[in-house]
């Protein structure tokens, strides 16, 4: 079977089977174009070598990113028995051994993500800021119909493994923006289509002098890591990201443990800590 209509057949079995979004598709025929032509074979005879000089030339956060993505293609391969022996089964599996944790260069300061949101240049795009940081939802939720309520502060959002949506809450200052948005235009929600939102991130980050990559994924971590640095339990930000598995949580794990890390937290602190309360008057005689 030519290597094309092998990779044809996998998507196609993974877009029905699986009920991925057309994004996670495009992620999947990237990784796997990308090892065919560094190993310059077709995926059939890719050996475990082959594999892990690959995933040898990338940082240990996008080869375990890789690796995830290669061992559903070629077990699924294997499983067709189009090919007899599975290459990934001798590279250590991601669940075998603790994940890699995030690094401090793939989330948002405070600071950064308030210099992000001032530097929107549209209703609508300060909008999609707020409520991408407030729920840390998904990519495929910013560029989809969401459900809202103003007035509870909380929106349904659409993501395929969770059969009726999801629920994500949000704050009252950012009911402001999205309702702000609204009146502005006669767009409605979603805002972007997946390239115009990338366009708009890219174009922000540089307006407010952020030298970070700033993408859907990157607000995602962001607001994981400012609610670890709020406190929350592994256990907690497993439910509020939509995780199935915790062990993908676990990346977060290290968030506010670094020497830098405990500066952000200890600023995260002092910018959000409630105002004193007044002192008690004495009741009069």
């Amino acid at each position: 079977m030519e290597s094309n209509e092998t990779e044809k057949k996998f998507l196609t079995a993974l877009s029905v089977e699986g009920e991925r979004a057309e994004w996670t598709l495009r992620n999947y025929r990237s990784v796997i174009t990308r090892l065919r032509i560094h190993c310059k074979k077709s995926p059939c005879d890719i050996t475990t070598d082959d594999v892990r000089d690959f995933l040898g030339t990338f940082s240990k956060v996008t080869a375990r990113q890789y690796r995830l993505r290669l061992k559903s293609f070629f077990q699924w391969l294997h499983a067709q028995e189009i090919i007899k022996d599975d290459p990934m089964l001798k590279i250590m599996s991601s669940g075998a051994t603790t994940r890699e944790l995030l690094a401090e260069d793939q989330w948002l300061t405070v600071d950064e993500s308030e210099r992000l949101k001032k530097h929107a240049d549209t209703p609508q795009a300060r909008a999609t800021l707020e409520f991408a940081l407030d729920t840390g939802c998904r990519r495929q939720s910013l560029v989809s119909p969401v459900q809202f309520d103003m007035a509870e502060c909380k929106a349904t959002v659409k993501e395929k493994r969770h059969q009726g949506g999801r629920l994500v809450y949000f704050r009252l200052q950012t009911a402001d923006h999205l309702l702000n948005a609204q009146a502005a235009g006669v767009e409605t929600w979603p805002y972007y289509t997946e390239k115009s939102l990338a366009d708009m991130l890219r174009a922000t980050a540089k307006r407010a002098g952020i030298e970070k990559k700033v993408t859907p994924i990157t607000l995602r971590h962001t607001f994981a890591c400012h609610c670890r640095l709020m406190g929350l339990k592994i256990e907690d930000l497993k439910d509020a990201m939509g995780h199935s598995d915790i062990s993908t949580t676990m990346i977060y794990a290290n968030v506010g443990q670094t020497e830098q890390g405990k500066a952000y937290r200890k600023m995260w602190e002092s910018e959000k800590a409630p105002a004193a309360a007044p002192p008690a008057q004495e009741p009069e005689a």
